[in-house]
């Protein structure tokens, strides 16, 4: 799961960082605050204040970021990437505060994870291997040369298997 995010982290990227051309990219470590992302921004800005693309590990840290952007007059320009693709994140993405989300699924996750343990208990057979549970990132609209749909389908798809 973890590498199949930053797999799909790093296409989302790659597709992005050409609008980036020579300017930094910032990747934030997150918690799950917005807060002490948005001082992390703030400080990312006073070292460098043409970044131009972001990556965050969380929406509220998305947030964040792009709260210490605006406060500082610089959102515009700026393109945010970052993963979860939650509820708020799609609609993130709806409002320009974030350019893309990769959208998961943990309802799938947790039954899959039930399941598992069912037939271990029934069975004795213990999961093995890479489990896909999903991953869909979603933006405005889909991005060229990245498997990638849209808001609203991101919205049906969320409303359908989170």
């Amino acid at each position: 799961m973890l590498f199949q995010r930053l797999a799909l982290a790093l296409a989302v990227l790659a597709s992005f960082a050409a609008r980036a051309a020579d300017a930094p990219v910032i990747g934030l470590i997150t918690k799950t605050e917005s807060n002490p992302l948005q001082t992390a921004m703030e400080n990312c800005l006073q070292k460098d204040p043409n970044i131009n693309l972001i990556y965050t590990g969380n929406e509220p840290a998305a947030a964040g970021a792009f709260n210490a952007l605006r406060k500082a007059g610089a959102e515009r320009g700026v393109t945010i990437v970052s993963i979860d693709g939650g509820c708020e994140g799609v609609c993130n993405v709806a409002s320009g505060m974030i350019a893309a989300t990769s959208q998961q699924y943990p309802v799938k996750m947790g039954a899959m994870d039930v399941a598992a343990a069912v037939e271990y208990t029934k069975t004795g057979k213990k999961p093995s291997g890479y489990i896909n549970t999903g991953v869909t990132l979603i933006a405005h609209k889909p991005v060229a040369g990245v498997d990638s749909k849209d808001v609203k389908s991101g919205t049906d798809l969320g409303q359908r298997v989170t």
